[in-house]
C-alpha cells in the first residue's frame, strides 16, 4: 500500500490451505504462505515472509457465526539481516442483519518483535482487526471495510503498520460481465523509527479505481483495470540520487 518511485521488481507468493469440518456447524482451517519481493533497481529493500494461521469457525445460529484464530508471521530483510516476528490472536463475529445486509467484526492483540541490531530487539503490542458492512444488491453489492495489519513495507520500510478504509461497489452487468468501483484511504507508518534521532516514517494515501471483466469462454476471461493513487509522506522517497514525493 506504499507507493514508491518507478522501479523494476519481481514478487512471488505461494499459499496452501486445508479445511476440516467435524460437524455441519463447525470447521477447522490451517493456512501457510510464503512470499518474496525483489527489486532490480538500487535504493529499495528486498524482503520475504512466512505466514502460518489456524482457526476454528462455528455457526452459533442461522444468523450468527464466531471464529477464533492464531497467526504467526516472520518478515526477513536483506539489509543488516533485520527481521520482524509477529504473532497474535483474532476473534471474529459475523451477523446477518437482514436478508441482504451482513456485518463482520474482528479484533485481537498482535505482538510484534522487531530486531534492532545484533542481540537487540523491541516488542510492540498492536491491534489487529478487519471489519466490514456489506449490502447485497439484486445484481451486485455495496461494501465498506476497515482493516489494520502489518506488512513488509513495500520495499521502502523494514516493516509497516497499515490502516486501510475501503468503499466498493460491484455490479453484474450480464451473466458473463462484471464490474466494480472502489476508493479509500490508507495510512502507513514504520513499525519502529529508523534511528534514535528520526521519527517513524508515515505515508498517507488516497486511492481509487475500477475494473471490468468478461468471460470469453469456458476457460478464458478478459479484464480491464484502472487505478489511481496519491500519496503524502513526512519523508522523501529516493531512487538513486533522485528524491521526491509520489
Amino acid at each position: 500500500t506504499i507507493l514508491a518511485p518507478r522501479a523494476r521488481r519481481l514478487g512471488n507468493t505461494a499459499l496452501a490451505e486445508v479445511q476440516y469440518a467435524p460437524s455441519p456447524r463447525s470447521s477447522v482451517t490451517a493456512t501457510t504462505a510464503y512470499g518474496n519481493l525483489h527489486f532490480m533497481d538500487v535504493g529499495f529493500l528486498d524482503s520475504s515472509f512466512w505466514k502460518f494461521m489456524t482457526g476454528y469457525n462455528y455457526a452459533v445460529t442461522r444468523l450468527d457465526t464466531l471464529a477464533v484464530s492464531y497467526s504467526q508471521t516472520r518478515f526477513y530483510f536483506a539489509l543488516d539481516q533485520r527481521n520482524v516476528v509477529n504473532h497474535g490472536f483474532l476473534t471474529t463475529y459475523g451477523r446477518k442483519l437482514t436478508g441482504r445486509l451482513s456485518l463482520q467484526l474482528s479484533a485481537g492483540p498482535l505482538f510484534s518483535r522487531i530486531a534492532q541490531g545484533p542481540g537487540s530487539s523491541k516488542t510492540r503490542v498492536l491491534l489487529d482487526t478487519y471489519d466490514s458492512l456489506r449490502y447485497r444488491l439484486r445484481r451486485g453489492h455495496v461494501e465498506a471495510s476497515f482493516s489494520r495489519f502489518t506488512n513488509t513495507g513495500s520495499g521502502v520500510l523494514t516493516g509497516a503498520e497499515s490502516n486501510v478504509v475501503t468503499f466498493s461497489l460491484g455490479h453484474q452487468f450480464s451473466r458473463k460481465a462484471f464490474g466494480s468501483l472502489s476508493f479509500g484511504h490508507a495510512y502507513n507508518q514504520s513499525l519502529a523509527p529508523e534511528s534514535a534521532l528520526t521519527p517513524r516514517s508515515k505515508f498517507k494515501t488516497l486511492y481509487g479505481g475500477f475494473n471490468v471483466s468478461r468471460e470469453l469462454g469456458e476457460r478464458t476471461s478478459i479484464y480491464f483495470v484502472y487505478h489511481v493513487q496519491r500519496q503524502d509522506s513526512n519523508v522523501a522517497l529516493c531512487l538513486g540520487s533522485r528524491c521526491g514525493e509520489v
